[in-house]
């Protein structure tokens, strides 16, 4: 699985996006300057959002970026595959062979797993609207039926 800042800034984005947009464009400066991050990095992050249709941009005075569609309408899996190009790469598929040497290609019992873990993810970043993942941590706690993090924080330090 490869999610990096890219990832990361790209839903801090488009959260401020919902938040604050209210009809209205808001600028990249704006995004950079409140969220704390930089500018440049912002920008090629709503440029990737804007190639996939994700949000919209307004030019000229009073210009900037909002959400193209609904909250609802936009998933998890579209926001990543929009700025990493996707969630899990098979790396044995023979499109990338070149660059990797596998004597096992022919016969791979593994290449299976990789598939159907590839599929579970997309599935459930599929599943995820960007309205939901803007919920609270609780509330995304409880329908996960996860551990609150506070529960969870005293077993990562021990490292189990």
């Amino acid at each position: 699985m490869k999610l990096t800042t890219k990832s990361e800034y790209a839903l801090i984005c488009l959260k401020y996006l919902y938040e604050h947009s209210n009809g209205k464009p808001i600028s990249v400066a704006e995004v950079s300057e409140e969220e704390r991050l930089s500018r440049d990095y912002v920008e090629q992050i709503l440029v990737r959002l804007r190639r996939a249709g994700l949000i919209k941009s307004v030019k000229g005075i009073g210009g900037g970026f909002m959400l193209a569609r609904e909250a609802s309408q936009i998933t998890l899996l579209q926001t990543i595959e929009a700025v990493e190009g996707g969630t899990f790469e098979i790396f044995c598929a023979p499109r990338l062979r070149e660059r990797i040497v596998c004597e096992h290609f022919d016969a791979c019992s593994v290449r299976p797993v990789w598939r159907k873990l590839k599929q579970l993810i997309d599935d459930f970043c599929g599943s995820l609207s960007l309205e939901a993942l803007f919920d609270s941590e609780d509330t995304l706690e409880k329908k996960f039926d996860l551990l609150p993090f506070e529960k969870l924080k005293p077993m990562l330090s021990k490292g189990v």
